[in-house]
Parts: structure tokens; sequence; C-alpha cells
């Protein structure tokens, strides 16, 4: 991950990009089995505290990195497509390890070992920031 960051560095990206890089990294590490519990993808359609605490405590930051670090310019899209870009690619985050026997049935790929987790965060912080 370090090397990644390195090289947005000596490209020229801001911190704010950078930023929003290494959220970006850290929102598909946090997908995976490995690394968090997991997760009902049915929870965010609940609209209870622990929804609002979400949003609040995580998503608006990372909302707000990812606008800021100029995704639209990054993506060629209009501002007014961030939202779909922003759930777009949060999804290709944590999909992979959500399906995982799909995943390893497929492509002979198991997204759960460590460098598999690695590599898919780097290549998803890549669409972010490339």
């Amino acid at each position: 991950m370090a090397a990644a960051v390195k090289a947005f560095a000596q490209r020229g990206f801001k911190p704010r990009a950078l930023g929003a890089s290494h959220s970006a990294r850290k929102q598909i590490k946090g997908s995976s089995p490995i690394t968090s519990q997991p997760r009902s993808s049915d929870e965010g359609n609940l609209s209870n505290s622990r929804t609002r605490w979400l949003v609040d405590t995580h998503l608006k930051l990372r909302f707000k990195l990812i606008r800021e670090a100029g995704l639209a310019h990054t993506l060629a899209i209009d501002e007014d497509a961030i939202p779909h870009a922003f759930f777009a690619l949060s999804g290709a985050a944590g999909l992979i390890f959500a399906v995982s026997a799909n995943s390893r049935r497929l492509t002979g790929l198991n997204p759960n070992k460590s460098e598999a987790i690695e590599a898919h965060a780097n290549f998803v912080a890549k669409l972010f920031v490339p």
C-alpha cells in the first residue's frame, strides 16, 4: 500500500486525493471477512440510529473526500453523477467478498486471501485515483 501512495504522490496528487485513495483501501479491506465481521447488504436500507451513526461517522467523510479529490474530473463525469459513481465504486469494493464462493468457482481466485485483498484494494483505489 505504501508503494501505491508513493506512486500517487510522485504523480503530483494532492493530500486530499491521497486521503480518498487511502479511505478507499480501508473500506475495501474492511469488506473482507478476514478483516471484519460480515455485513448484511440490507443494513443500509434501514432508517435507524445505527444507519444515522454509520452515515454521519464514516460515509459522509468518505463521500466528501472523494468529491473534493476531483472524482468527477478523474472519471470525466458531471458533478451530479458523483453519488452514482460513489456507490458504484463502493459496491465494487465489497462485492467480491460478498460473493466469494462465486469468485472462487468462476475465476479460481479466493478473495479472502491477504494477497487478493491487497490486490483488490489497490485495483479499486486506482479507479478512484488513477
